[in-house]
């Protein structure tokens, strides 16, 4: 009998995501009103995305939720976490 594996995907956030990328939402890391203004632009737990590109400065992240392209400064980009 083969051994049992559970292979887990790494978590990510999106500042740690190359253009292009199309992951999912798995977690917001705050609360409150912030976290509901992100689920109201469809940016909630499950959520599909795809990171379209990023500022020269690294200052704000342009992603593609469902039809909506949504403009994340950099500190609320890190609170998101993603996974492929």
């Amino acid at each position: 009998m083969r051994p049992f594996r559970i292979f887990y995907r790494v978590e990510k956030t999106i500042r740690e995501l190359a253009r292009g990328a199309r992951v999912q939402i798995v977690s917001l890391g705050t609360e409150g009103t912030l976290a509901e203004r992100l689920r109201a632009l469809g940016l909630g737990e499950g959520a599909r995305i795809v990171l379209l590109q990023v500022s020269a400065r690294k200052r704000v992240y342009y992603v593609r939720t469902g039809s909506a392209v949504v403009a994340l400064g950099a500190e609320t980009a890190g609170m998101i976490g993603v996974r492929a």
